[in-house]
C-alpha cells in the first residue's frame, strides 16, 4: 500500500497548492493538509514498525495497526483544531464529516489490508 499512499499524498499536496495558487484567502489550502497524516504515517511505518514491535514485544501487524490508529488520532486532532477557526457551523460540520470520514475510511482500509 506504499504506492497507493504515496499517490494519495501527492494528490492532496497538489490540491493544496492549486487552492493556494488560486488566490483564495479562505484557508482551505491549509485545511486539507491534515489529510496527509494517515497515508504518511503508513509510509513511515515501514521504518518504525519493526523497532516498535520489538520494543513492546508485540507482533508486527499489531504495531502497524497501532501506528495507523495513532496517525488517525493525530489527523482527527488537527482537523478539530483547523475547524475551530471556521465561522459557520455548517461549514465546520461538513469539513469534519468529509475530512474525518475520508481519514477514517482510509485508516480502516489500511488496517484491514494489514490484517489480511
Amino acid at each position: 500500500m506504499i504506492f497507493e499512499c504515496s499517490a494519495i499524498i501527492l494528490i492532496i499536496l497538489m490540491l493544496s497548492v492549486l487552492i493556494l495558487r488560486s488566490g483564495g484567502k479562505s484557508g482551505w489550502g491549509i485545511a486539507v493538509l491534515p489529510l496527509v497524516l494517515v497515508p504518511a504515517g503508513h509510509i513511515a511505518g515501514n521504518w518504525l514498525v519493526a523497532p516498535i514491535a520489538g520494543l513492546f514485544s508485540s507482533s508486527t501487524a499489531a504495531a502497524w495497526i497501532g501506528f495507523d490508529l495513532i496517525a488517525l488520532a493525530l489527523t482527527c486532532l488537527l482537523l478539530g483544531l483547523v475547524s475551530y477557526r471556521m465561522p459557520s457551523r455548517r461549514a465546520k460540520a461538513a469539513y469534519l464529516v468529509i475530512c474525518g470520514g475520508f481519514s477514517a475510511i482510509l485508516a480502516c482500509v489500511l488496517v484491514i489490508r494489514t490484517v489480511l
